[in-house]
């Protein structure tokens, strides 16, 4: 009962604290994503966007919810908005890749849910390599999607899950993000500087009606972190602020969580666990499809699913068809919340959204050799965290903010006509013989061996350092006691003499 009671309070407080953390992130990136979303008009630049503002924000759900909004203002056209979609789907499975590193002090977990975290990654990554293409060459989900979605749909309430009315209420008496300022700033409205110069305008932080589970009404409640007339400073500050706040609770909450399952482990038969966990993998997606709806994000599902990977409780290969299920149930909630919207775009580009995960899993998951490439991917990048503990953070980096920027940044060139297309048309021939190279490398020169070797000699070289530390400490404090031990001995002759 005791250790029940410990999960339940762990996983509910590691639900606020990602709940709380994704307030900050809108809050500290609102005006820069909201920003990005101006002037597309090319889809490499629309899943580019889609991938940074999503990171920037921590929730795929806002950065869809800006679309919706600007192709229903017709700000943006829906060609350009399906590559965001998809773009969002990649940028969203970086909450879980961050959760695996509160097991980074031991090896084996951090290795296996780095592993677990990444073939989430790699389902997405590998879903736009192969179907981005044919998207843009024949547009079949554009074509598919106009042909369903309905002519006028009726205005309505915004739908939410039963475990969102519980974890909410607390995370926006805390604080609660203002999206609408993100939207006026992607549609062009206004400015974040024009908003915060009107006082009557709300900032990045709002007050708003909060529902009360316990007796099912909305009241009116201003956060903590909210200010009247605030800056954009003062709300950027509170936002960081809650970051912070919500980091160190998630990091407790991680630790506890991991503790108590160790112990229910340690105290029932490991093999039993593992037994209920091998399910069916069609049914593991119906299985994840069906939680993520109940928690309203995919980012939760596999951020809890994470840990039990790293304690060998659920395998990557078990995770693999959950995760799938969790795409699939965070675009069934956008589907759900579109249908009570007045702009029937939201319909079509929620279809998009849903009918691109089922493609991609059509693709990645029934043929068993297609499926192990995702997870051979990620059991590769878990390797390399034993190789090098820095690898995470170089991976994140490169993934999801280095390469966007960069293609991000050409693709934009082309926006410029003029000599920026000439510039931008070099800067595409540069990237293209470095991916070569970059192929040759890997498949003619065992590039793959070379770079274990570098990270291993990398982390060899972090550890010597460490123990380099430890050794000369140890030797200060000996010769110290040298030092005290001659200064006696000299004392004790000068005595006797």
């Amino acid at each position: 009962l005791l250790r029940s009671s410990l999960l339940i309070f762990f996983l509910y407080f590691f639900l606020f604290f990602l709940d709380l953390m994704g307030s900050s992130f809108k809050v500290l990136g609102g005006c820069t994503a909201g920003a990005m979303f101006e002037g597309l008009s090319n889809p490499i630049a629309g899943l580019m966007v889609g991938i940074l503002a999503t990171v920037l924000v921590q929730s795929s759900s806002t950065s869809t919810s800006i679309v919706v909004s600007l192709v229903g203002a017709d700000a943006m056209s829906v060609p350009v908005a399906i590559p965001v979609i998809i773009g969002a789907n990649i940028g969203t499975s970086v909450t879980n890749t961050l959760v695996a590193f509160g097991q980074f002090n031991n090896d084996d977990e951090f290795e296996r849910a780095f592993s677990g975290a990444t073939v989430h990654d790699m389902f997405n990554f590998l879903s736009v390599f192969t179907l981005l293409p044919i998207e843009l060459i024949f547009h079949p989900l554009q074509l598919i999607t106009d042909a369903m979605k309905p002519d006028d749909v009726a205005d309505g309430d915004k739908w939410e899950g039963p475990i969102k009315q519980w974890v909410a209420p607390l995370a926006k008496r805390v604080i609660n993000a203002n999206k609408d300022v993100i939207k006026n700033v992607a549609s062009a409205t206004a400015t974040c500087e024009e908003i915060y110069a009107d006082s009557d305008q709300k900032g990045l932080i709002k007050c708003g009606d909060v529902y009360n589970p316990f007796d099912g009404t909305e009241s009116n409640v201003c956060p903590l972190f909210y200010k009247d007339n605030a800056s954009k400073a003062d709300d950027m500050a509170s936002g960081a602020v809650c970051l912070f706040i919500a980091i160190l609770g998630l990091c407790f909450c991680l630790y506890g969580l991991v503790k108590v399952l160790q112990s229910m482990v340690l105290a029932s038969s490991v093999g039993l666990i593992k037994r209920a966990t091998n399910i069916n993998p069609y049914f593991a997606i119906v299985v994840g499809c069906g939680v993520t709806i109940l928690v309203q994000s995919s980012s939760i599902t596999t951020s809890v699913l994470t840990p039990l990977v790293g304690l060998n409780i659920v395998k990557v290969e078990q995770m693999f068809p959950l995760t799938l299920g969790a795409n699939i149930g965070t675009t069934a909630t956008a589907l759900m919340a579109s249908m009570v919207s007045d702009k029937s775009e939201a319909v079509q580009i929620a279809l998009c959204h849903l009918f691109f995960n089922v493609a991609g899993i059509l693709v990645w998951f029934p043929i068993p050799f297609m499926r192990r490439v995702p997870i051979n991917a990620a059991k590769l990048l878990g390797n390399l965290t034993r190789t090098y503990k820095g690898f995470p953070v170089i991976y994140i980096l490169f993934c999801f903010v280095f390469v966007p920027a960069v293609l991000l940044g050409v693709s934009s060139l082309f926006d410029q006509g003029g000599a920026f297309v000439i510039i931008g048309s070099l800067c595409i021939i540069v990237l293209a013989v470095i991916v070569l190279r970059l192929l040759y490398f890997f498949k003619r020169q065992d590039g793959y061996s070379k770079i274990t070797e570098w990270l291993a000699e990398r982390q060899a070289m972090v550890e010597f350092n460490q123990s380099l530390r430890a050794t000369i400490q140890s030797h200060e404090e000996r010769l110290k006691l040298l030092e005290l031990g001659a200064m006696g001995a000299n004392t004790e002759a000068a005595k006797s003499k």
